[in-house]
């Protein structure tokens, strides 16, 4: 599934990843819009985008696309825009830092699912790092250090993230039983 392209120039491509994930949280702020005007927006030029680029490389139609997976890939779809929304909300009322770092808690998130609904082990070893890592996330978001006074709109926002993170999380653990499907397929049904 790797695109000649991608590895001609994987750093390049993981350059361009990155400005991208970067910089939403600044286009979003800086904007003005309503978190859900924002959301929808991205859904509609990442649909138009995905639906050429499906298109131009001959995944489209899909055949394995059976509407089971179809509807799986919409309630995933449903909960990512959810999160999303969360997440680009929790900027207005935190920080674009704080609301970043809190919302990249999501990998805890699927190992927790992981372990709680689909019977998955976690060694010690690997319980330990995990420990270790939430440390690091919560010295990072500066929720420890915090001096004076939070808005009032800190502690829900914070809250806010946190759901965002865990219907990201929820969005994952949907991904991955749509098995072999193409990744933009997936996405394309997801926006």
């Amino acid at each position: 599934m790797t695109d000649a392209s991608t590895a001609r120039f994987p750093a390049a491509s993981l350059a361009l990843a990155m400005v991208i994930a970067g910089t939403v949280g600044a286009f979003a702020t800086e904007s003005g819009l309503h978190p859900v005007t924002v959301v929808f927006w991205r859904c509609v030029f990442g649909a138009i985008f995905l639906l050429i680029w499906c298109l131009l490389r001959g995944y489209l139609p899909d055949r394995t696309l059976l509407p089971s997976r179809l509807a799986l890939a919409a309630l995933a779809g449903v909960c990512m825009v959810l999160s999303w929304t969360a997440f680009f909300a929790g900027f207005a009322m935190t920080s674009i830092a704080t609301t970043t770092i809190i919302y990249h808690i999501q990998p805890f998130f699927v190992v927790l699912i992981g372990v709680v609904f689909l019977r998955e082990r976690i060694s010690p070893d690997q319980l330990l790092w995990m420990l270790g890592a939430f440390l690091g996330v919560v010295l990072a978001s500066g929720l420890v250090f915090a001096h004076g006074h939070a808005d009032a709109n800190w502690v829900p926002g914070i809250a806010l993230t946190l759901g965002g993170a865990l219907l990201y999380a929820v969005t994952t653990i949907l991904a991955k039983g749509l098995g072999q499907q193409r990744a933009e397929i997936t996405v394309l049904c997801q926006t």
